[in-house]
């Protein structure tokens, strides 16, 4: 899935680790890790982008992801799925909206 939208909405969302005070706009991480090949060329859909500020994207990639879910006790899954969940809500809500 390439969806420009939900990137836009991702990267104006708050950073996905808890208690970061970044201010500013995010990066969209797409997932890596959990069976997903770490090739970047190859990266998953951006359904399973979750936002991450900088600072925290750049440790990421750095110390890698394994260390990363660990330290910050974040499961890059489970948060795309919830991010997922929350847009098509969004979407949903504002489809029914009266005009």
């Amino acid at each position: 899935m390439i969806n420009p939208d939900y990137i836009r909405w991702i990267k104006t969302r708050d950073c996905s680790v808890r208690d970061c005070h970044y201010q500013g706009i995010m990066d969209a991480h797409h997932r890596i890790g959990h069976n997903r090949r770490e090739d970047y060329a190859n990266k998953t859909s951006d359904g399973e982008a979750i936002p991450l500020c900088p600072p925290h994207h750049d440790e990421l990639h750095a110390h890698g992801w394994q260390s990363f879910e660990i330290k910050y006790n974040l499961n890059q899954l489970k948060t795309a799925i919830k991010m997922l969940i929350r847009y098509v809500s969004l979407i949903e809500s504002i489809q029914d909206s009266p005009i």
